[in-house]
């Protein structure tokens, strides 16, 4: 199972939902040996959607319901309204106002 950490001060947020993902656990193998979630990757798509959905069993969610960016090691953040309708944006945050987002589908 995917391993995670969360953070008190988030946890203390009534409404705030989060993790933060590890390496560990993922089915990836190779150079993305690890819990991989990225589409954008050239990892196997299989196993980057069998990823995604032991991040998402954390929520308790289907895996389309992860919404990610395209990794860019940068401070460029996404204020995400719905899921992307082409190839992710480069950023290394995503945010949103909108409440009930994890049933995006």
């Amino acid at each position: 199972m995917a391993r995670f950490i969360t953070s008190p001060l988030l946890d203390s947020l009534s409404g705030v939902r989060h993790a933060f993902f590890t390496r560990e656990g993922g089915v990836s193998e190779g150079i993305y040996a690890s819990l991989n979630i990225g589409p954008g990757s050239r990892d196997d798509p299989g196993r980057v959607m069998q990823n995604r959905r032991r991040a998402m069993a954390h929520f308790d969610l289907a895996p389309e319901a992860l919404v990610t960016g395209y990794q860019a090691h940068s401070a460029a953040v996404a204020v995400v309204e719905r899921p992307w309708a082409g190839p992710a944006p480069q950023v290394d945050g995503i945010v949103t106002r909108i409440a009930g987002a994890e049933r995006w589908r």
